[in-house]
């Protein structure tokens, strides 16, 4: 659900694109603690084409792909503004992407071909001609608010981040793909607290939710997962450029719906380190 294919010309974790590629942006100065930033990515492009087969071999032994190759615009834009008053800092930002795919990539010849690349259809048989990859056109949407204040004894925050990404091609419409108008949804919320206990040990707790929700395609309705996380951790400092550290995390799915992809799983997670500054 996270879109991944839509940010082929950006870096982006589930929620949100960390980096755009060919952009140009802007800061201004802090006026009354107001500060405003902005993005605006050019249109990139990527049009490596599957050569002779070289993702997709056919099941036959002879290689072929019939494929225009790669999206053919990726581009966006956005906004983000801050404020900071004494121990409080507020902070909300929201981008806008677009990925276009003119062209499908079917399988050529007469012969079924095996897909051997990643995704929905990643191993399966593809029919001679059929589709692996349709013209898509998705748009991706990304809200980001969070906000920290200093009571002194601890620092406290929290954050909110949603995540839509549509379907905006009718061509698109295959069991395997978005219907046109869809969407994936991801929305999560998280709040924490660090403090130092001495003047040597720091430690800090935090606690989220969220909910993934699928796509609607043309063969059913969309499934959803919920999850929680949480995670304890803890800095113990020799200098002021050396620490030790530890961290522990757990994450849990679920699930209304019995048997949905994803539900039911727990992750634990735990780190133990020394870091130098230099």
């Amino acid at each position: 659900v996270d879109g991944s294919s839509g940010m082929t010309a950006g870096s982006a974790n589930n929620a949100f694109t960390n980096r755009a590629s060919n952009a140009l942006t802007f800061q201004s100065d802090k006026f009354g603690g107001f500060g405003l930033n902005g993005m605006y990515a050019l249109n990139n492009q990527n049009t490596t084409q599957f050569a002779n087969g070289s993702q997709y071999v056919a099941a036959s032994g002879t290689n072929g792909v019939s494929s225009a190759g790669g999206n053919v615009n990726w581009s966006g834009w956005g906004l983000s503004a801050d404020f900071a008053w004494q121990k409080l800092y507020l902070t909300a930002a929201y981008q806008s992407f677009k990925t276009q795919y003119s062209n499908p990539v079917v399988g050529a010849g007469s012969a079924t071909t095996v897909n051997l690349g990643s995704g929905a259809t990643g191993g399966q048989l593809i029919p001679a001609g059929g589709v692996i990859f349709s013209a898509s056109t998705l748009s991706d949407k990304q809200t980001y608010v969070g906000g920290t204040y200093d009571f002194g004894i601890l620092k406290a925050y929290a954050q909110w981040v949603g995540r839509k990404i549509q379907q905006d091609n009718a061509a698109a419409s295959t069991a395997t793909n978005f219907a046109t108008g869809s969407q994936v949804n991801r929305n999560a919320q998280q709040i924490g607290v660090r403090s130092f206990i001495t003047p040597t040990v720091e430690a800090w707790g935090s606690v989220g939710t969220g909910k993934y929700k699928g796509a609607v395609t043309t063969s059913g309705d969309p499934a959803t997962v919920n999850f929680v996380g949480w995670q304890l951790g803890s800095n113990y400092y020799l200098s002021k450029r050396t620490n030790l550290y530890a961290i522990y995390g757990q994450q849990q799915t679920s699930s209304t719906t019995s048997g949905t992809a994803g539900s039911g799983a727990t992750a634990n997670q735990y780190a133990l380190g020394m870091r130098h500054t230099f």
